[in-house]
This record gives C-alpha cells, structure tokens and sequence, in this order.
C-alpha cells in the first residue's frame, strides 16, 4: 500500500480530482485469507472493493458517497487482476496496466492467464498500458509485442531506463496515469 509507484498512482488521480481506494489482496501485510495462486480470490476481493465504491458506505464514521464509473489501476500482479475483471464490472471505463508481468503472468495466476490476458487484451474498453525497458521480469520485447496485441483504445508507454520498480521516474508515471484518466473518464 506504500509502495512509491502505487502513490505515484493515487497522487495523480487525487490530484486530477479522482475518488481512489487503494487495497491490498487477502493475504498480503496481515489481511486475512491467502493468496489463491489463481487469481480467483484477487477477483473476488477486487469485486468486493468495485461494490463497496458504487453502493457507498460509511467508513470509520464518515460517509464515502457511491460514485458511478471506475477506472481499475493496477502495478504488477495487481495489473493481472484488473484487466482481467475490464469487462465483469459494467461501471469500469477503463484499466491502467502498470508494469504487466506479461513473461512470468502464469506462474501468478497459474492456469488462468491466457484467459486474464484475453479478457484484457480483447476489450474496447479504455487501456493504459505502461512499462519500463529495463523491467525485471519481462523483456522488452515481449512488453512490446504484448501491447501491441491490445485492442484499441489504447496508451501505450514504454520508459526509457526504467526497472519493474520505476525508480526515479514515479513523478513523470503519475502524470501519465493523471492524462490519461482525464481522457478515459471525464469528470
């Protein structure tokens, strides 16, 4: 939840006026549950929270009006969940794919990710799809002929010198995120 490439994502989109809600998976930083290695309990949990922003609820006191569209930003695994519910969640306009682990996507969601990224990749639903050309775990190459698989809309932004973790370059991703929710779900 503190990671600086989430912030860097939520700056922007609070910045730009955007309701955010950032969670983390069951299983992760003392949360209950465990991690299903599927992908279906990460469904379930980003389904419960999709729910939770458009029926409003009050939380610790305080009133959170429902809101009616969502944009689904998602870094690394988190990417894998988001575009795969793109479609399921008729409120989503569109999903910001932050460092997809395209290459290592089906040791994530074992037998699941053909169909994630399918879901993903055949959409016409609104798409960000940023990575680096240095990331950790996926080759260039690969990021490039992935999004080049992706249906339109898209954005596609590959960084320069920049790693899965987005060292020094978190200030010039959040304005991308920030530009491109602008143009994905106007206000």
């Amino acid at each position: 939840m503190h990671d600086p490439t989430v912030l860097a994502a939520r700056d922007s989109l609070v910045k730009e006026g955007f309701t955010v809600c950032r969670f983390n998976f069951r299983g992760v930083q003392g949360s209950s549950g465990w991690s299903s290695f599927t992908g279906s309990n990460e469904k379930e949990d980003l389904l419960a929270v999709a729910q939770f922003l458009l029926a409003g609820s009050v939380v610790g006191g305080t009133r959170v009006e429902p809101v009616s569209k969502l944009l689904l930003v998602g870094y690394s695994f988190g990417s894998i969940i988001c575009g795969s519910l793109i479609d399921e969640i008729p409120e989503v306009q569109g999903v910001c794919a932050i460092s997809y682990p395209y290459a290592v996507n089906w040791a994530l969601v074992s037998w699941n990710s053909g169909t994630f990224w399918s879901a993903f990749k055949d959409s016409n639903k609104s798409k960000l799809f940023v990575y680096g050309d240095s990331d950790n775990f996926t080759s260039k190459s690969s990021l490039d002929k992935a999004a080049g698989k992706l249906s339109e809309p898209k954005v596609i932004t590959c960084y320069e010198e920049t790693d899965h973790f987005w060292m020094g370059r978190h200030k010039e991703l959040g304005q991308n995120i920030g530009d491109w929710a602008k143009e994905a779900c106007p206000r």
